[in-house]
């Protein structure tokens, strides 16, 4: 599905809104209560509130409890559900691989299946929700009713300024290393036959 522009001038006046009724800090969850910081946004839902319910937290495993939006909860697992335990009648979940990037299924009533990643069901498009290094919400989630779901407006451009935060961040990140250039002084050239890693494990690290 194509990719909608978000209309700059309907977030602000949607996020100003909002702002009216911000719910008084609690302290379950571990999103932002920062008012920039727990919200993403979807051209047809508008404004989905991950801090407000008192309910989302992140772990290294999933993402527990649920958002609110305008049609209703966007439910991250079938355990924390605002009706309890529901896992018998649909079992679903929001996955964390502990280096943050998130995959499986939320759930809405009105909207159905929410995909935080395209490896649920085929890419392209590529999309995956990811947490990067400081806590903040990456990429975008999808729906097959009201399409792209946005984490962070820095992905497309801000103002206005919004994302979703939260206190927990990955304890490993994956990277890569370029090496400095190493002269072999063999004219014929060389190639690389193994690469050995020197270093200390720490505990409880894998």
């Amino acid at each position: 599905a194509a990719f909608t522009r978000f209309s700059r001038a309907a977030l602000v006046s949607a996020l100003s809104t909002w702002r009216l009724f911000a719910v008084a800090a609690q302290a379950a969850t571990n999103i932002s209560a920062t008012t920039t910081d727990h919200w993403a946004w979807n051209d047809i839902v508008q404004w989905i509130n991950f801090y407000g319910t008192n309910s989302v937290v992140v772990t290294s495993q999933r993402l527990t409890g649920y958002a609110s939006s305008s049609i209703g909860d966007v439910s991250l697992d079938c355990v924390t559900t605002r009706n309890g335990d529901i896992c018998l009648q649909s079992n679903y979940w929001v996955t964390n691989d502990g280096a943050g990037n998130l995959s499986g299924w939320g759930w809405n009533d009105a909207a159905g299946w929410i995909s935080f990643d395209c490896g649920n069901h085929g890419c392209p498009p590529n999309y995956r929700v990811y947490i990067d290094g400081s806590g903040f919400f990456q990429n975008y989630a999808w729906n097959d009713v009201v399409g792209w779901i946005s984490f962070n407006c820095g992905n497309h451009g801000c103002p206005p300024n919004y994302k979703v935060a939260t206190s927990w961040a990955p304890t490993s990140t994956v990277a890569t290393l370029d090496s400095a250039t190493y002269d072999t002084q063999s004219s014929g050239g060389a190639q690389l036959n193994s690469v050995l890693w020197l270093g200390n494990q720490p505990p409880g690290t894998a």
